[in-house]
């Protein structure tokens, strides 16, 4: 698997068709499920497990104890060990529907009907990715087409989840693999790789440029996409903007957390991200919610010859 994920795409080294019988093993194996069918991600993640994840699959059956694992990607509470074997299955799953039996159940019709996805079977014809990327989009911009509740609430914690590494998100990595080597390979911290990018949005390539654009609007629509956000900021949530959180604006959270980002008591690592987000703010009226609907038909009419800003 690691050699795979490693080569993706590579043909010389690893075949489509060795590619896509891991793929197929995983999902006769259930593996995506539940995480003690594989015994070395098992042995490595089990601490973690009865750490933080335990009362979570009593709660809710074992195939959340990997939702759970994901959420703590790239925290304290992970070990180098489990992260290692997570993301090479995550890797996976993120490229195929099936693997997710969850999604895949509570969004076929869904993807099929607004995506146009002919089959969630066949990756060939539509990659998990696109199908994915649709159904979001359909659900944080609000369009004519409504995805169902049961469908938005497992892509929803799909896209939280592919968000904590760059290796997760298909569309991005291969549309930025040029960029990623150029920009953010040294010293940029593990996890980090998406704020690097956004960081270097004046000097990406065209084919990345438009994926982390598309990707940053999503963000502003949704803060927990921003995971570095998320986990620099989760106990500045709870101080600052509670009532915003519990009513599920989740548009709202951002303006609320700049609002509040030079009161008393704000966290050092939040106010840093919050500065963070800003400064992409600014790349393009398109990644601000607010300003985005009040002035898109101004800026289309009166700016249309400006690439950004």
């Amino acid at each position: 698997m690691e050699l795979a994920e490693e080569n993706e795409g590579n043909k010389d080294i690893i075949r489509p068709q060795c590619f896509k019988a891991i793929e197929e093993l995983l999902e006769e194996t259930g593996a995506g499920s539940d995480y003690r069918i594989d015994h070395t991600l098992y042995q490595a993640c089990e601490p973690v497990v009865q750490t933080v994840c335990k009362d979570k699959g009593k709660k809710e059956g074992d195939v959340m104890i990997l939702s759970c694992l994901m959420e703590n990607l790239h925290t304290d509470n992970m070990i180098p060990e489990c992260e290692e074997q997570l993301l090479h299955l995550e890797f996976f799953i993120a490229r195929d529907f099936t693997l997710d039996p969850q999604l895949q159940k509570a969004c076929k019709n869904d993807a099929n009907a607004i995506c146009q996805a002919p089959s969630l079977e066949d990756q060939d014809t539509y990659p998990v990715s696109l199908v994915i990327s649709c159904l979001y989009r359909h659900i944080v911009l609000e369009t004519q087409t409504k995805v169902s509740p049961k469908c938005a609430a497992h892509v929803q914690r799909v896209m939280h989840q592919r968000a904590v590494d760059v290796h997760l998100m298909p569309e991005i990595q291969h549309a930025c693999i040029q960029d990623l080597g150029k920009h953010c390979s040294d010293q940029v911290e593990k996890g980090k790789e998406i704020q690097c990018l956004q960081d270097k949005f004046d000097n990406l390539t065209t084919t990345c440029s438009e994926a982390i654009s598309q990707f940053t609007e999503e963000e502003g629509e949704d803060y927990k996409l921003d995971r570095t956000l998320v986990r620099a900021c989760s106990g500045m949530l709870t101080k600052f903007c509670e009532d915003i959180v519990a009513q599920g604006n989740t548009e709202g959270v951002l303006p609320c957390l700049v609002e509040h980002k030079n009161d008393q008591g704000m966290d050092e690592k939040c106010h840093a991200s919050i500065e963070h987000w800003q400064l992409v703010e600014m790349k393009d009226f398109k990644f601000s919610p607010e300003f985005k609907k009040s002035c898109r038909k101004d800026a289309t009419k009166y700016c249309h010859d400006v690439k950004n800003k």
